[in-house]
């Protein structure tokens, strides 16, 4: 049966202090990356579709001046693929890398107390496990976060019915409330519980596998004595954002919104908040 759609904006109330004119932030970090990542990809399909049709229409010897404007896309697309690539690359493991230098610092400050008599005898097998677990962790972010979750935002704003875009508001509602009063772990519940509808609302089999993967990374921040004693604020208010773009079908917004709550992760991360 089809499925229902979400309803307009003004059947559900907004959430407490919203600005419901609050523009969608700037994207850094992972957020450009993903954003130029986006651009590369959509120059490949771009360089296809106008090769394709160059190819077929000079088959008929038009005059060369009508194929001007479709020799000129291939070129531009066949540029900026490779450049728009490149940058994406360097960005997001610039900031990756930097991350996990400060981890690694953080890792080995925390160890040093620890020597030699507390670690045990077989401290090197500690250390090469300690060095797999940030890798693991912060490999995450780049490879799990950035492009599945952006991608998820999207394809939830395309497809998400009532029910999904209810679950999502209310996820967020129980995010507000835990946030005020500094319990992390119903927190956490509430934000997994928001990846988890956000990525079943995509209609993406792919993307639906991958809820109990998001749930542990999200999970191991808590765990892991890397969140602040209260949530931040600007996250929090990015989570009613994103629930508020899918629910109004705006794909652009709501993957642009993902984009900075990415990115607001990654530079928590990066600084140990």
């Amino acid at each position: 049966p089809p499925r229902e759609s979400c309803p307009p904006a003004g059947d559900m109330a907004p959430a407490q202090g919203h600005d419901s004119e609050r523009s969608a932030p700037r994207p850094t970090g992972l957020g450009l990356a993903t954003v130029l990542g986006t651009l590369a990809s959509l120059s490949g399909v771009a360089l296809t579709a106008t090769a394709g049709w160059l190819i077929v229409q000079a088959s008929t010897h038009p005059p060369v001046l009508t194929l001007m404007v479709a020799i000129v896309g291939v070129r531009a697309f066949g540029l900026a693929r490779p450049v728009l690539r490149y940058a994406e690359r360097l960005r997001s493991h610039n900031t990756v890398l930097g991350m996990l230098a400060r981890r690694r610092v953080e890792v080995y400050e925390a160890l040093v107390p620890l020597v030699p008599g507390r670690t045990g005898r077989r401290r090197g097998d500690l250390l090469a496990s300690l060095v797999d677990d940030v890798d693991a962790e912060l490999d995450a972010a780049l490879r799990v976060r950035m492009p599945v979750r952006s991608a998820a935002a999207a394809l939830a704003a395309a497809r998400a019915d009532a029910e999904q875009c209810k679950a999502l508001a209310g996820a967020v509602s129980d995010m507000q409330v835990h946030a005020r009063t500094g319990h992390l772990e119903p927190y956490l519940r509430a934000d997994q519980t928001f990846h988890r509808v956000l990525l079943e609302a995509s209609g993406n089999e792919m993307f639906a596998a991958l809820v109990d993967v998001v749930a542990e990374v999200l999970s191991g921040r808590t765990q892991h004595g890397m969140m602040p004693a209260r949530p931040n604020p600007e996250a929090v208010a990015l989570h009613d954002d994103v629930a508020r773009a899918v629910r109004l079908g705006d794909v652009a917004l709501a993957q642009a919104l993902m984009t900075s709550i990415i990115d607001e992760a990654a530079d928590a991360l990066a600084s140990g908040r």
